[in-house]
């Protein structure tokens, strides 16, 4: 199971500085969400959640600094999510994170808090910084049949669209 926790998670699939999985851990987490999806019907929900100041933060007081940053986001976002979440640190400071079991509106209340949580960031190691998260959200029964999650959510992401769409047709209960 790739969604598991602890010494029975595959190294292939973490990220070496936030001990979170990588990419290649979120797809093939994804890959299982959806299958499970389609055969079970049992919903989830993706998060796509970017970071900005990051770059900020490794220009002006380098790597070890910006390591520390990344550590402390993660630290945000597990303790804002649900313990069986699957995050995933993607690139720089963009992340991802899936739920299963909860409703959409729960997932975006825990988006919120985490969005919240990370706004009012104002240090790291001792320096100034000013953080704002910005996040796209999804459910599996939103997207067309046969589209990737993960793009369908990186447009809402990019598009401004954080989360409570009132076109999206969302089940609010999963």
């Amino acid at each position: 199971d790739i969604i598991a926790d602890g010494a029975s998670r595959d190294d292939r699939f973490l990220d070496p500085i936030t001990g979170v999985m990588n990419t290649q851990g979120l797809q093939a987490s994804i890959y299982e969400l959806e299958n499970n999806y389609k055969t079970n019907g049992e919903e989830y929900c993706y998060i796509s959640l970017y970071v900005e100041g990051y770059d900020i933060v490794l220009s002006d007081y380098g790597v070890s600094v910006a390591h520390k940053l990344l550590k402390m986001l993660t630290g945000i976002i597990k303790t804002s999510f649900a313990k069986t979440a699957v995050i995933s640190r993607n690139e720089g400071a963009a992340f991802g994170i899936c739920e299963k079991g909860i409703s959409i509106s729960e997932v975006l209340d825990q988006v919120s808090n985490c969005v919240t949580l990370i706004n009012k960031t104002t240090e790291v190691d001792g320096r100034s910084c000013r953080l704002v998260a910005h996040y796209g959200a999804s459910s599996s029964s939103e997207k067309d049949k046969g589209q990737n999650i993960l793009d369908f959510t990186n447009q809402k992401l990019h598009a401004g669209q954080k989360g409570r769409d009132a076109n999206a047709k969302i089940k609010t209960e999963i």
